[in-house]
């Protein structure tokens, strides 16, 4: 009775949209914590080389999106999702993932297409477009006609091409890695102007180079008839700055010439490297500093506030690097073990126009304790939500956590060309559970003028009657967009994985959603009667300055404060007249260190972060 009164007041409580205050987990959720061996990350599963009929489907349930097939192999990446999903300047569209129906070994295993003509989605495969059992897949374009698809095997990786996009026979050509290595879990993305050059990351799975498991890089400017580059590991990520690379641990994004991939886990750092040349040089920028290099899971550490397994990447139109990454709490053990706190609740929001974090052990926490470096709407943007605005996040089952181990996690950001930012993640919703566990749905936030102004907008993708059982993961946005964003994301009936023991196999399906720009609150923090400037230069040291724009006569004031909130300096600057004025902020009586600036005007404020050095 308690759950369908659960149902019914969730129903009740209105569409999709949410705009509350944030509410912090309860330090009941956020403090428990479950200890977990260390052990291989999984690559495949029995028969490696089976040949098998295509299996039928069975009946597919009836969404409200676009049904783009199922799965029942449900693991699709140890921590982050691959480039899967490709949108086309001309309209089409391209979505793979693992597909597999029969359990429990799998022998089917490989990778399932599917793409939109620019009217409909094609009817959903029923089987892989390979002749040998795969996972993994990476998608790409190639050239002007043709496309690729690469993934891997039990002891090398299956590069899939056609020079016909949508239609034709798959050339399949094996590619190995370096002696000794057992080549995994690639990504792959085009670069130039007709797409000639492709690039992919691939993990050795063994120990090579000195690393127990290495990052290898490789790069063809002919379409993959040929790699100039194979196998690479690029310096500034070998040995002498990380013990390994872990499994999909990574993930690539381009535009024009320049070519990206991030790479980030609890383990090591959250790492950029950057090519505008088409990889022919690269730099490298430490995001999140570690706080205990090298961590090979034997010796001890305190908690520390960690990437929790999940990260994502976008380049905008001038190619600047946008990220978003899951955070967690985690402790090493001695013996193996670590523990982590999937209570531990925050989205992180980062580009290439603001500071990196530092190595402090509380640098990433997203509750303002002392030595936090996350602010909300800054850097952390992302949060389970008060759904029935009790004050309180109602979450009182187990937890269900991933590979990626955070609360809110799997993130997935895009950034349209009117430098609106979106952020889609998975996130556990209360009011939706199964009497075991509290489902995830997909969440989205936006933020316009390159991240600057996030919406009070929280949007659940999920929200309808629909998916009251249904458990959303891995959403994937689309790197195009018109009067909509695009969105794909696999529901499964229950929360956790049949691969990993959670439950019986079951059909995952993925799903396709069309998302209307409007509706998903984009500018709604701005200030109305108000143009103000970002705060300029920040970091700041003695002075900070902005301009302002009132569109009629208005009183204008400006407060200083601390993480805590309290207020340090004020700043009266009477009625300002409609027209543009440059304000001057004495800055050189504070400490280092990070503050709010609050600017009033009239009735309205605006709040942006800033750092004194």
């Amino acid at each position: 009775m308690k759950k369908l009164f659960t149902i019914v007041l969730v129903m009740l409580i209105g569409l999709q949209a949410w705009s509350t205050d944030r509410v912090i987990p309860s330090k009941d959720i956020r403090q428990k914590a479950v200890k977990i061996k260390h052990q291989r990350p999984i690559k495949d599963l029995g028969n490696p080389y089976g040949v098998l009929e295509n299996p039928g489907l069975k009946s597919i349930v009836a969404y409200p999106e676009a049904d783009l097939g199922v799965t029942q192999y449900d693991l699709q990446t140890n921590s982050t999702l691959g480039n899967r999903f490709y949108m086309y300047p001309e309209g089409q569209m391209v979505f793979v993932w693992t597909i597999g129906m029969t359990p429990t070994n799998y022998p089917d295993r490989g990778t399932a297409y599917n793409y939109w003509d620019g009217t409909s989605w094609q009817p959903a495969p029923i089987g892989r477009i390979e002749s040998t059992r795969t996972g993994w897949p990476s998608y790409a374009p190639v050239g002007t006609t043709g496309e690729a698809v690469i993934a891997h095997r039990a002891t090398d990786l299956l590069f899939s091409k056609r020079e016909s996009r949508f239609s034709g026979t798959w050339v399949q050509t094996p590619i190995a890695g370096p002696t000794g290595t057992e080549p995994a879990w690639p990504r792959m993305i085009p670069s130039g102007t007709d797409n000639q050059y492709l690039h992919y990351l691939v993990n050795s799975y063994t120990e090579y180079n000195g690393q127990g498991m290495a990052l290898l890089y490789s790069r063809s400017s002919d379409g993959g008839q040929s790699w100039e580059v194979q196998n690479a590991i690029i310096d500034e990520l070998g040995p002498d700055y990380y013990y390994e690379i872990g499994a999909d641990a990574y993930v690539m994004a381009s535009r024009g010439e320049t070519v990206a991939y991030l790479v980030g886990s609890p383990w090591m750092d959250l790492v950029l490297m950057k090519s505008n040349d088409n990889g022919q040089t690269w730099q490298k920028t430490i995001i999140w500093q570690h706080p205990y290099p090298f961590y090979d899971f034997t010796y001890v550490t305190d908690t520390f506030y960690c990437v929790d397994n999940s990260i994502a990447l976008t380049l905008d139109k001038d190619n600047m690097a946008h990220v978003a990454f899951g955070i967690n709490k985690v402790q090493g053990n001695s013996d193996g073990t670590y523990n982590l706190y999937p209570g531990v609740d925050g989205i992180g929001y980062w580009n290439e126009s603001r500071p990196t974090f530092s190595d402090n052990k509380m640098a990433l926490c997203p509750y303002g304790f002392e030595g936090s470096e996350m602010i909300d709407n800054y850097n952390l943007i992302g949060w389970s939500q008060d759904v029935n605005g009790n004050g309180q996040l109602d979450i009182t089952l187990d937890i269900m956590f991933y590979r990626s181990i955070g609360l809110s996690t799997m993130p997935s950001i895009y950034v349209d060309d009117q430098d609106n930012v979106y952020v889609a993640y998975a996130s556990t919703t209360e009011g939706y559970d199964n009497g075991t566990n509290n489902y995830k749905h997909i969440w989205m936030r936006v933020a316009s003028n390159k991240g600057e102004l996030w919406s009070g907008t929280f949007t659940d993708i999920m929200g309808d009657i629909s998916h009251i059982f249904d458990e959303g993961i891995w959403p994937q946005l689309g790197q195009l967009s018109d009067n909509n964003v695009y969105l794909i994301y696999n529901v499964d009936p229950h929360p956790g994985l049949s691969v990993d023991g959670d439950h019986d196999p079951v059909d995952n399906h993925q799903l396709c959603v069309t998302i209307p720009k409007d509706q998903l609150g984009v500018g709604t923090n701005d200030i109305e009667l108000t143009s103000i400037s970002k705060p300029f230069p920040n970091p700041a040291t003695d002075k900070i300055f902005l301009s302002i724009s009132p569109k009629e006569p208005v009183n204008i004031s400006i407060e200083i404060t601390n993480l805590a909130g309290q207020v340090l300096k004020r700043f009266d600057y009477g009625n300002k007249t409609v027209g543009t004025h440059l304000l001057s902020i004495n800055t050189s009586s504070l400490k280092s260190g990070y503050y709010l600036l609050t600017i009033y005007s009239g009735a309205e404020k605006l709040t942006y972060p800033v750092l004194i050095r």
